[in-house]
């Protein structure tokens, strides 16, 4: 055990319990798919390779922890989030934490990709000037927050799921006198205008953006679709169903492969 411990928030990937709004431009299935792969995306971005902190996999309990192993594999810490907001459940989280010892808690979400090993560790720094580190969701709200204290209030009375998540936040630390680091704004994905904009921010040879360029061809309509469109739908399911990122669950890529080419997956 180290005294850091970095906690990602994550759901079950079935239809109509993750991306909804996003579902309805997309479709359920290639909601979900695309959900399934920012976590794996994530989680591969966040393993502690030199184990300078520790990961935990916070799930929704709307699903068993049998089926996040299925997905995910089982060599993961795995904790049930609590019942209750999405306040209560953070709140919990970071109360079970200190209970067990950790003196530097980062709570994550699952869909804002872009982090290392190494910013992880950065972000852990700053907790030794601040007070919190946060990092802010291009929708308002936030995709990390790190602390270092059971803060309850910091999760009481704000209104979720909202553009005023962030300004709540940084509003009850300014009024506490606590001193915050933000990091950069990320990119959250809700809506088909958010996933366009991601998808205009990857390399070309980023496998995210070809799964989403796949999604765009799949939801074409069929009556309008060309020749050319239907081959390449062909070539591009044939290219990302080969290879050692489809026959493994994503623990054992891990330890399978420790130098992960995280630019293409």
């Amino acid at each position: 055990m180290t005294s850091s411990i970095l906690i990602c928030f994550l759901k079950y990937p079935a239809p109509g319990h993750v991306k909804t709004r996003l579902a309805a431009d997309i479709g359920d299935d290639h909601a979900v798919d695309l959900y399934a792969s920012l976590v794996e995306r994530i989680i591969t971005e966040v393993y502690p390779m030199d184990g300078n902190y520790d990961l935990v996999l916070c799930y929704d309990g709307k699903h068993g922890q049998d089926q996040f192993e299925t997905w995910l594999g089982p060599n993961w810490t795995f904790w049930e989030q609590e019942r209750g907001d999405l306040g209560t459940r953070l709140s919990c989280a970071v109360d079970r934490a200190l209970d067990e010892g950790y003196q530097k808690i980062a709570l994550i979400g699952s869909d804002c990709i872009g982090f290392s090993e190494e910013s992880i560790g950065e972000m852990f720094g700053q907790l030794d000037q601040q007070d919190f580190v946060i990092g802010p969701a291009s929708d308002g709200g936030y995709y990390l927050l790190a602390l270092k204290e059971y803060a309850p209030w910091l999760f009481e009375d704000v209104q979720w799921s909202t553009e005023t998540v962030l300004e709540t936040t940084l509003d009850k630390i300014e009024v506490r006198e606590k001193t915050v680091h933000q990091l950069e704004v990320k990119q959250d994905i809700d809506t088909i205008e958010d996933l366009s904009s991601f998808r205009a921010q990857l390399p070309e040879e980023h496998y995210l953006a070809k799964k989403i360029d796949l999604i765009a061809l799949r939801t074409t309509d069929s009556t309008e679709m060309t020749e050319q469109q239907r081959q390449a739908i062909q070539s591009m399911e044939a290219s990302m169903n080969q290879g050692l990122y489809n026959s493994l669950p994503i623990d054992e890529i891990i330890v399978k492969d420790k130098e992960i080419d995280t630019d293409l997956f």
